[in-house]
């Protein structure tokens, strides 16, 4: 499965808001995130570049990063299970709770 890296979509969200330049983009690699597994960070990693393959029972965690220099720093990480037809988040968090 074929997964669409999200990073350039995350940015053109934050940008709308005036937000854009706080989300980090490490190695200008688009960086959204990497597998679970054993040592917690594993390969694939999540970004625009790559061409990984990612297999149905993967758990992938998405974590992009903002940075507000002086201000605030903040991750938010998601739990992903890839599936035989897309994805289910396995992070049950009401994201009415908190605002940025």
């Amino acid at each position: 499965m074929q997964m669409d890296m999200t990073y350039r979509t995350l940015y053109e969200v934050m940008e709308r808001y005036g937000c854009g330049k706080y989300l980090r983009n490490y190695f200008d690699l688009g960086l959204m995130g990497h597998q679970i597994g054993i040592d917690v960070h594993e390969r694939p990693w999540l970004h625009d570049k790559s061409a990984a393959v990612f297999e149905p029972g993967m758990v992938m965690c998405i974590e992009p990063k903002f940075w507000r220099p002086g201000k605030a720093y903040l991750r938010i990480e998601d739990m992903v299970l890839v599936t035989d037809s897309g994805c289910e988040s396995l992070t049950k968090f009401d994201r009415e709770r908190f605002e940025l």
